[in-house]
């Protein structure tokens, strides 16, 4: 499922030929979808006022770990981090024991499976000369929605009141639940 008929290239966008490859497809493109931290693509030259220049219609993605503003607005976004503060670290391993990552990316994963009918609603209601759309999503609340397959009916001993980037983790279930 993951990756099948993909094409991919590599490109170095802080050269100027990478740069210049990645304009040509954007002038072609129904939509980018990208993850840099907050800022980066306005450092490499393709801020929301260029992409608007380079293709007006062009939708727009941004996933980013946790979100464009607030508190953690400029921390990366890894898939561990994500799993760790959405509570699904709580349901892996063997009881009394240390938490422990899940077999796959998970947060990863369900961050590109999320963005893609956000792209496809806004690609159904973009009209004829409209300006581009951005449809921004985070990854650490995707996390959460892995939850319930993870759990399976499994219950945890894991303690709901610790605080990420200021804010309550989002809780996880007790064996008392």
């Amino acid at each position: 499922m993951l990756n099948r008929n993909k094409r991919g290239i590599a490109l170095n966008l802080k050269t100027e030929g990478g740069r210049r490859v990645l304009r040509r497809m954007i002038a072609g493109a129904d939509a980018l979808t990208e993850n840099y931290r907050l800022g980066t693509m306005e450092k490499l030259g393709f801020g929301d006022q260029t992409l608007k220049e380079d293709n007006p219609g062009l939708i727009y993605c941004s996933i980013s770990g946790y979100g464009r503003t607030g508190p953690c607005a400029d921390k990366g976004g890894f898939d561990l981090i994500a799993q760790g503060l959405a509570g699904l670290m709580s349901m892996t391993g063997d009881p009394g024991q240390a938490p422990i990552k899940a077999g796959s990316p998970i947060a990863d994963i369900n961050a590109g499976i999320a963005r893609r009918p956000g792209v496809r609603h806004a690609a159904a209601e973009r009209r004829p000369g409209d300006r581009s759309v951005r449809e921004r999503l985070q990854a650490y609340p995707r996390a959460g929605i892995s939850r319930p397959l993870l759990t399976a009916g499994r219950a945890t001993n894991a303690s709901s009141a610790r605080v990420t980037c200021g804010k309550p983790a989002m809780p996880t279930r007790s064996a008392a639940s």
